[in-house]
């Protein structure tokens, strides 16, 4: 296959995109720093090892930022846990960018004839690019 290194068989075998690096426009705004949400020991213990887990994989690293949102674990339909970061407050201060939505039916169109798709959940969408402080 002609571009195997996009495609992933598991989620420890993710890697990173050196082609750009995310920004996140917040302007002249004060760094926001809210409290980590209060859980339950069960969830706890588990908060631990998706961090320890998404440390290992390199989806995530430590910072020292400034800024800071607290988690929350949801429970989904298969009974796993999604890590959740709660952004809301900081996307108040965050520069919209003025980029319109291509139409529907032209993404559609260009979708037509292809032969694989994906879906990014967090772990790969985080994981796959670099993010400045």
């Amino acid at each position: 296959m002609e571009h195997h290194q996009a495609i992933t068989l598991s989620a420890n075998d993710l890697g990173q995109t050196r082609v750009m690096r995310h920004f996140i426009n917040t302007g002249s705004a004060k760094p926001i720093k809210l409290p980590p949400r209060r859980l339950m020991q069960h969830q706890r213990k588990e908060e631990r090892c998706l961090l320890e887990d998404m440390l290992h994989r390199t989806v995530v690293e430590l910072s020292s930022s400034a800024w800071g949102a607290p988690i929350a674990l949801v429970r989904k339909k298969d009974d796993s846990t999604r890590f959740y970061v709660e952004f809301h407050r900081i996307n108040v201060v965050t520069t919209k960018d003025a980029q319109p939505l291509p139409r529907i039916d032209d993404t559609l169109g260009d979708l037509s004839g292809a032969k694989w798709f994906s879906t990014l959940g967090f772990a790969s969408e985080t994981g796959s690019r670099n993010s400045t402080d």
